[in-house]
């Protein structure tokens, strides 16, 4: 790229120019140009109207004119200034921009966005002002503190969230290693190569942000109010990252996207160490008074009444870490001015429906006030039905809680209003979704596993399954029915792919361990880690007993954990001894490959009763789901026949019943009647069996093999028992 100007003005921060003046000026010179270098005070503080127009009267003072070029040499504070100068000085000379942090790199370099903030917003004035060149230079992240790094690869996440799957399942592949610099920069590169191209082809269809661009947006309604009251404690990276979560909630609770989706985008961001949910002491308020004043909310100014942001602050002035600066304190003062039109005005989040999908046209959709305040919130209220509490009152502190069941019952049964009788749609048992997984990757043909729970730990299985030859998917809009095609007992070395990671999944790491023992002898040796919390859970009682059957298993670091070496070898079968005192999901997994033993496996736990037998009984009826009937000799002790699961074409995953009880436990609490269909007398859970628990505290419960009712004790009446 070639650019004629008679000055080449460099607009960079302290920090920035410490560590790379000379290597910036020596280029400028090898080329013999002499650049006029405008240093400014680093941090959002400095984008302001008056830096704007020191550099602008400092460039007359150096003789610029309209030949000359503006090279922006920093971060995104850096280029939103320098881009800005650029658009409006002289109406408009050419602009480079050289970022030098991963979130420039990745967004604000891209798309021509520029801009100031003002006592009224973020980027509140500014232009679309496309510069002649980005350079990215991956080597100046060297210096970038490692909090600054992470803040950047949030835009990354959320690039890859609204855009690109694909993108996202590298990202949750590959934290470790890009969370390290130096131990993959081609990994690097490829993320943020990856994150650039996505980011160019939304802007290239959208360059002024009337349609699709507002995509790019996502985590920003309530990341940008967030960083309001908060910076500079809270980076802007870090506030996107709790924003995306949020606004996924909003979607999940809008019914556009399933539970599972938004908790893999949490997984994800907490592997790369950013946060995930709004601080504790943050005035919900305020912060819903600052989404107003998004530049999304078109209706929002429109509803403001003329000179109504010249009002006095009322008492909803955010009250946590007020900044010390100009502008975000500004803004904070300015949203909880007195303003009844911008109060009532709408407020518009971008939602996705999937990881890689955001919800369609118009992108950006108006939410309601009450369910931004719930998802808001830390923490839930629940009343009694006789308390003196109002219904607004509950409503405005019920928060964003675990899993979509309790949520939806909480907000069924503080309503007065609501019927007696109250339905709790429970999510598919992990437990369970797990085991029938493993059976069908190991069965012949393909099974349809209906109400199978989507989520981190039964993903990272499916991810580990496929190395192995399976096939797994997940099909309907909510994610709730899993096909897998099995291998029919013919794995695949999944040495070929790599290193198997199950990261956080405990029982994925025991299960997948075991079915590495399958792989034929001559197969090259299998490297099975995970992460830094699951390196140190323990493993030792299954790769006793591994060993013990002739295959070969190298602890790598810490002897009883992972990561470990494994060389298959097949099972020749026999008699087996394992410890079932530290986990059952030793046992579980021993019973689930010892079909394919050469001879018939005898199975001798060393307790006599097991502590978490419902889990092993759990096993066996999985098994026998398939085609194999194991022998129970005592509850210790057990005898596999040799033989080959058979797919089935549609197994149903029951709910899991850990999730059911915090819905049962409701109608204790309110004196309701709660159901929860698919948990009845039937369930392979241990679980189900607090139904009885509750009715021995003095509730009613009426089960039947596929349902479970429980109600709740006349209000004023305390649920109580000997225990």
């Amino acid at each position: 790229m070639r650019i004629r100007a008679s000055k080449f003005v460099v607009v960079t921060d302290v920090n920035v120019w410490r560590h790379y003046s000379e290597a910036l000026t020596s280029t400028f010179q090898l080329v013999g140009i002499e650049p006029l270098v405008y240093v400014a005070e680093s941090g959002e503080r400095n984008k302001t109207r008056s830096v704007k127009a020191t550099i602008e009267d400092w460039m007359l003072e150096q003789g610029c004119h309209r030949d000359t070029c503006v090279v922006a040499f920093g971060g995104g504070v850096v280029g939103d200034l320098a881009g800005f100068v650029a658009g409006t000085f002289m109406r408009g000379v050419p602009f480079v921009n050289i970022p030098t942090t991963l979130l420039a790199m990745v967004d604000a370099s891209v798309g021509g966005k520029t801009g100031i903030d003002t006592p009224g917003g973020k980027n509140m004035v500014g232009l679309f002002y496309q510069p002649k060149g980005v350079y990215a230079d991956l080597s100046l992240l060297r210096t970038l503190p490692p909090r600054e790094f992470r803040a950047g690869m949030a835009e990354v996440i959320k690039v890859a969230a609204i855009k690109e799957a694909v993108l996202f399942d590298k990202l949750e592949a590959s934290s470790r290693s890009l969370l390290d610099m130096g131990e993959s920069v081609l990994a690097l590169e490829q993320i943020v190569t990856a994150s650039i191209r996505v980011k160019t082809e939304v802007v290239s269809d959208d360059e002024h942000e009337a349609g699709l661009r507002k995509v790019l947006n996502f985590g920003h309604t309530i990341g940008h109010a967030l960083e309001a009251l908060l910076a500079p404690d809270l980076l802007h990276g870090e506030a996107v990252a709790i924003g995306m979560v949020k606004e996924a909630e909003i979607a999940r609770a809008m019914g556009f996207c399933a539970p599972s989706t938004v908790e893999r985008l949490r997984r994800c961001l907490v592997k790369f160490q950013l946060p995930t949910e709004v601080p504790q002491d943050v005035d919900v308020d305020a912060c819903i008074q600052l989404m107003v004043l998004d530049k999304k909310n078109s209706s929002a100014t429109a509803a403001a009444k003329p000179g109504a942001l010249t009002g006095g602050v009322d008492s909803a002035t955010p009250t946590r870490r007020r900044t010390s600066f100009g502008s975000l304190s500004g803004m904070a003062s300015m949203a909880a001015m007195r303003n009844r039109g911008a109060t009532e005005a709408g407020i518009k989040c971008v939602l996705i429906a999937d990881i890689g999908t955001p919800v369609g046209a118009p992108y950006a959709r108006t939410v309601p006030r009450a369910l931004l305040r719930r998802i808001l919130c830390r923490g839930v209220a629940v009343c009694p039905l006789h308390s003196t509490v109002d219904d607004d009152d509950v409503g405005s502190v019920v928060g964003s809680v675990v899993g979509s069941t309790v949520a939806s019952v909480v907000g069924s049964v503080v309503d007065e209003g609501a019927p007696s009788k109250v339905m709790a749609t429970v999510p598919g048992s992990k437990s369970l979704t797990n085991r029938m997984m493993l059976l069908a990757a190991l069965a012949g043909g393909t099974t349809a596993m209906r109400g199978a729970l989507s989520a981190a730990d039964t993903m990272g299985m499916a991810r580990c399954l496929r190395m192995f030859g399976a096939s797994c998917r997940w099909t309907n809009r909510d994610g709730s029915t899993l096909v897998v095609r099995g291998t029919g007992g013919s794995l695949q070395n999944p040495a070929k792919h790599g290193v198997i990671d199950v990261g956080d999944a405990g029982t994925a790491a025991r299960f997948v361990l075991a079915l590495c023992a399958l792989l034929p002898a001559a197969s090259t040796p299998v490297t099975l880690t995970g992460s830094p919390r699951m390196q140190e859970r323990p493993m030792r009682d299954l790769v006793d007993a591994l060993r013990a059957q002739g295959v070969a298993i190298s602890y790598l670091k810490q002897d009883g954990c992972l990561p470990v070496s494994v060389r298959g070898s097949g099972l020749p079968g026999g008699r087996i001894r394992i410890s079932s005192s530290v986990s059952s999901q030793f046992v579980s997994a021993m019973l689930m490959v010892a079909p394919y033993a050469a001879s018939p496996v005898e199975l001798v736990l060393d307790q006599e009763h097991p502590t978490s037998l419902p889990f092993i009984q759990m096993t066996i009826a999985c098994m026998k789901k398939f085609g194999v009937q194991v022998q129970r000799l005592a509850d210790n002790h057990y005898v596999v026949p040799s033989g080959r699961y058979r797919a089935t074409r549609t197994v149903m995953i029951e709910p899991d019943a850990t999730s059911a009880s915090y819905a049962m436990a409701m109608a204790a609490v309110t004196g309701r009647t709660v159901e929860t269909a698919g948990i009845g007398s039937s369930t392979l859970q241990g679980d189900s069996k607090f139904a009885w628990l509750l009715q021995r505290m003095g509730c009613v419960v009426r089960q039947s093999p596929g349902h479970t009712e429980v109600t709740g004790p006349p209000p004023g009446v305390c649920c109580s028992a000997v225990l």
